[in-house]
C-alpha cells in the first residue's frame, strides 16, 4: 500500500443508487460499475458525477465480475455530452469479505493506470460489502502507478 491524501467525492443521490444496485436481490453475485466525473489535482480530490450499472451483458459471480464494456461506453459517452465527466474508475461489490480491494481487483487498477492508452494518471474504486444482518461497508481507493492505497469518501448532498 501507498500513502496518499486522496480523496473521493460522491453525491449522497449517487451514492444511494449504488446501494441500490449492490443490493439487488443477487446479493451472492458481485455487482458493478463504472465512475464518471472529474478529477480536482490542486484539491487532490475526485469528484464522481456519476455511477454506471452493470449492463445486461455483466458477467457476475459470487467472487468475480466484468462489466458490460459496450453499456459502460454508451454510459461514458453520455456522461461526456452531459457534462464532460470521464471515466474516473470503478466501483464493485464484495458479496464475501470486507471493501478491499483483492488481488485480481490490485492488478486491474494497476493494469488501468499504467496502460498509457487509457491516460490515466490515478484509479479510483469504490468497493461495497454487504455483510450479516444486511450490514453494509463502503470504502474508497486510490490506484496510482505505485499501488494501491484508501482514500477518503466525502460523502456530499449535492
Amino acid at each position: 500500500m501507498v500513502a496518499t491524501a486522496w480523496s473521493l467525492s460522491i453525491p449522497r443521490s449517487v451514492l444511494q443508487g449504488i446501494l441500490r444496485l449492490a443490493d439487488d436481490g443477487e446479493r451472492e453475485l458481485e455487482t458493478g460499475g463504472i465512475l464518471l466525473g472529474h478529477e480536482d489535482e490542486p484539491a487532490s480530490t475526485t469528484r464522481v458525477t456519476t455511477a454506471g450499472d452493470p449492463g445486461p451483458a455483466a458477467v457476475r459471480q459470487p467472487r468475480f465480475f466484468s462489466r458490460d464494456l459496450q453499456h459502460s461506453q454508451q454510459l461514458a459517452d453520455m456522461a461526456w455530452r452531459l457534462d464532460h465527466s470521464q471515466w474516473i474508475g470503478e466501483w464493485h461489490t464484495h458479496p464475501h469479505g470486507q471493501p478491499v480491494p483483492s488481488r485480481i481487483d490490485h492488478h486491474s487498477y494497476l493494469r488501468h493506470v499504467r496502460d498509457p492508452e487509457l491516460g490515466f494518471a490515478r484509479f479510483v474504486s469504490l468497493l461495497v460489502a454487504i455483510g450479516p444482518q444486511r450490514r453494509t461497508l463502503v470504502a474508497a481507493w486510490i490506484t496510482e502507478p505505485n499501488g494501491t492505497s484508501p482514500a477518503k469518501l466525502d460523502v456530499t448532498d449535492s
